[in-house]
């Protein structure tokens, strides 16, 4: 068993995977290597131990059991890491947790299943093709110092006074960037001079930055209204914040705007999927990809269920 841990555990690191499942897998694979080989019960793990063991600190706050990824995508990862190894190989055992105060339980063992058997029962079992997504909580996702006095806790009401500052702000900021590429375009225009190569690159130059500065500082949260939710400019979390999304929630004068993190665990690979912009091979705004195969395992995203559905390439399954 200490031979086939070992194996695993060389594979994860090569396998340069990313996401819970693979960090969950490791910290089981060190606790075997650290238990005595003479130790013949079965060593077992508690979602709560399996968080307090794998997960950053700042992720340690959550609910052990919303944390922890799905069985399917545990299963996933493992199958992935092993792809090159030798028999035998290692197995994901996992007891559910029937009624109140029954927990459920993980751990890992070795296959009795030869490597044809194995893919054969694979081939009978087409991966999953529905994902679960997480919300972090409120105030877990920090707001940069630009926009630090508005979002109190990572968010603000629409309608305080901080709320409307920020919409004629944004207003007014719209407005004033539309009378700038006005003023250049004027200005070539009521000119006598011929135009010459400096004046064509003005003017080229002059419609990219207001293409930009209108993507990334405006656009955002004219879409917010109308989708609910768009990716966070740049500019809006924190320096070293991963990438977020800036969400409206609420009713009519009781809406909020907050910046918010979804992701979930892929059921294909056992890879982190993230909300990206569906474009180009998809028509939704926002769909979840993996990041371990952005195109290829592409979800829906719903944020009302928070549930997601594969819309990718056709498997092979199929």
């Amino acid at each position: 068993m200490n031979q086939a841990l070992l194996q695993l555990k060389h594979a994860l690191v090569e396998c340069h995977a990313q996401g819970r499942a693979y960090d969950v897998l490791a910290f089981m694979a060190d606790q075997g290597l650290s238990r005595s080989p003479e130790a013949n019960q079965k060593l077992t793990f508690e979602a709560g131990a399996l968080q307090a063991g794998a997960a950053p600190a700042h992720e340690r706050d959550q609910e052990a059991k919303d944390w922890v990824p799905r069985e399917v995508a545990l299963r996933a990862a493992l199958e992935r890491a092993q792809q090159s190894l030798p028999d035998p190989h290692i197995v994901l055992g996992y007891k559910k947790g029937l009624g109140r105060g029954n927990r459920s339980l993980y751990w890992l063992e070795l296959s009795t299943e030869t490597t044809e058997e194995a893919d054969s029962s694979t081939h009978q079992s087409p991966p999953r093709k529905s994902v679960t997504y997480r919300r972090t909580e409120k105030g877990a996702v920090k707001p940069s110092s630009l926009v630090r006095w508005l979002m109190k806790d990572g968010e603000f009401r629409n309608m305080s006074p901080r709320g409307i500052t920020m919409l004629l702000g944004i207003i007014i900021g719209t407005i004033c960037w539309a009378l700038c590429l006005a003023m250049i375009l004027l200005g070539l225009g009521v000119s006598n001079q011929p135009l010459t190569a400096g004046s064509l690159i003005l003017l080229i130059l002059a419609f990219a930055g207001f293409w930009f500065g209108w993507k990334s500082l405006y656009e955002p949260w004219f879409r917010l209204v109308d989708e609910r939710i768009v990716k966070a400019p740049n500019w809006v979390p924190a320096l070293f914040e991963d990438p977020c999304e800036l969400e409206m929630y609420g009713q009519r004068k009781a809406r909020w705007t907050r910046l918010v993190r979804y992701n979930a665990d892929c059921p294909m690979c056992g890879g982190e999927i993230e909300l990206v912009p569906g474009r180009p091979d998809q028509r939704l705004p926002l769909v979840g990809r993996c990041i371990e195969s952005p195109h290829a395992h592409v979800f829906t995203f719903d944020r009302t269920t928070l549930r997601g559905a594969y819309i990718g390439p056709v498997l092979p399954d199929d």
